[in-house]
């Protein structure tokens, strides 16, 4: 399965690499932070792939540095609150946060922001 999404990953690079007035396409890979064997797998993947780190995970940091040496787009992979009750996670955004909360948490937002699981903010 891991092979066949590779596969699909490196075509559509290729599709898009040669079109400089085309559609612009990104591919985003997201949950970087949890497992460092498979983070590093995929930090061994093309570089023009934009990396969402999951900020406070135990490999969140250290895959960051990685990322940036490679010169890759990072964005936070921010916990946003589920719709569902399931417990939140480290520095997760709420509803009840002020603009000021939300603001700390995600400060060092590089590029952008995307968010983990939940849609409960709105």
């Amino acid at each position: 399965m891991q092979k066949r999404i590779v596969l699909i990953i490196m075509l559509l690079l290729l599709l898009v690499s040669g079109q400089v007035n085309a559609g612009k396409l990104a591919i985003v890979i997201d949950d970087i932070g949890y497992r460092k064997t498979e983070d590093n797998q995929i930090l061994a993947l093309p570089v023009a792939l934009s990396i969402a780190i999951l900020p406070d995970y135990l490999y969140g940091r250290e895959m960051a540095e990685k990322t940036y040496q490679q010169g890759r787009e990072i964005l936070i992979h921010m916990p946003v609150k589920r719709i569902s009750h399931q417990p939140l996670e480290k520095n997760t955004l709420t509803p009840g946060m002020s603009a000021s909360e939300i603001e700390q948490h995600i400060v060092a937002a590089a590029k952008g922001m995307n968010n983990h699981m939940g849609r409960r903010l709105i």
